[in-house]
């Protein structure tokens, strides 16, 4: 999923920003006087949203910051539908990761781990971040992702830990994930 998809589905997550009707500009036509290179927007959310996180971080304690982003995490997930349709089929999910954002996951089924690894890169992936340099708290939004993902695709509570991520200085964002019994082990 590039940007612009991610923005078209995840901004119903975001709307508490009150920046919703920003991140879901209508496609452009041939008369539309932005061009996708012209647009503006999108940097400037990007710095905005940067902003906001930092304002929180600032003005909330640890557990409340952690607790608020993996719930907008949880929320972006829920929104999207094809997620649903991947409800008992974990090998559908995975080849959608491998061919929308060119992420591996190792599943070990006996173990019931699932390891998600992205692609090297220099930039957080999502879209709000981008470039910039946020909290690297920010990171809890994708495991609320992952959480919510991984209990809609399995149909069992999980735990998700994260492994290494881009805001955390590392190369990759990698996560572990636990389905069912030994969500609550290890």
């Amino acid at each position: 999923m590039d940007r612009k998809d991610f923005l078209k589905t995840c901004a119903g997550g975001l709307c508490t920003c009150a920046m919703a009707g920003l991140l879901a500009p209508p496609e452009a036509s041939a008369s539309d006087p932005v061009k996708k290179s012209d647009d503006w927007r999108l940097p400037f959310v990007n710095k905005r949203y940067t902003k906001l996180i930092a304002l929180l971080a600032d003005r909330l304690d640890e557990k409340t910051f952690n607790e608020v982003f993996e719930k907008l995490g949880r929320d972006c997930s829920a929104s999207i539908s094809w997620i649903k349709e991947c409800r008992n089929d974990p090998d559908r999910y995975f080849s959608i990761l491998k061919s929308r954002w060119h992420e591996d996951a190792v599943y070990d089924r006996e173990k019931g781990i699932v390891t998600i690894t992205s692609a090297e890169r220099t930039a957080c992936d999502c879209p709000l971040i981008g470039e910039n340099r946020a909290d690297p708290r920010v990171c809890n939004c994708s495991l609320g992702w992952q959480s919510q993902t991984f209990e809609t695709v399995f149909g069992k509570k999980v735990r998700v830990e994260l492994k290494e991520s881009i805001l955390r200085g590392g190369k990759h964002c990698t996560f572990e994930i636990r389905i069912g019994k030994d969500a609550a082990t290890a």
